[in-house]
């Protein structure tokens, strides 16, 4: 199931810059500021709201179901969720700053080569 998983999550990625072309024979931005502003806002700003709101709402979930079956295990297996899904949401966190950084060097190469000629 993550085979398939990791594979529709790459498919969508190259459907959605296939059409980009980073060999721009012009010299604008190969991704213009209206579409950064609009993959800011409209993707990578909800992921980092949704991710540590469901993180709160998991934990608090696993923690009070614990805590009510008075289940000494529970609570250990609670914990090792809980720091996984930790470090799940950070790396969820920081993904989209990732993307951004690779994006904009990826402006900044074309750029470069209609500064250089190409």
């Amino acid at each position: 199931m993550k085979k398939k998983n990791v594979f529709l999550f790459i498919m969508l990625i190259l459907m959605l810059f296939s059409t980009i072309n980073v060999y721009a024979a012009s010299c604008t931005d190969t991704f213009s500021p209206k579409f950064m502003d609009m993959l800011r806002n409209n993707v990578f700003k909800p992921i980092k709201i949704v991710a540590p709101i469901l993180l709160l709402v998991f934990t608090s979930l696993d923690f009070a179901k614990a805590v009510f079956s008075d289940n000494k295990d529970g609570i250990n297996k609670a914990m090792s969720r809980f720091l996984k899904r930790a470090v799940a949401t950070l790396v969820i966190f920081f993904a989209p700053n990732i993307i951004e950084l690779i994006l904009s060097f990826i402006n900044t190469r074309n750029m470069n080569a209609c500064l250089n000629g190409f």
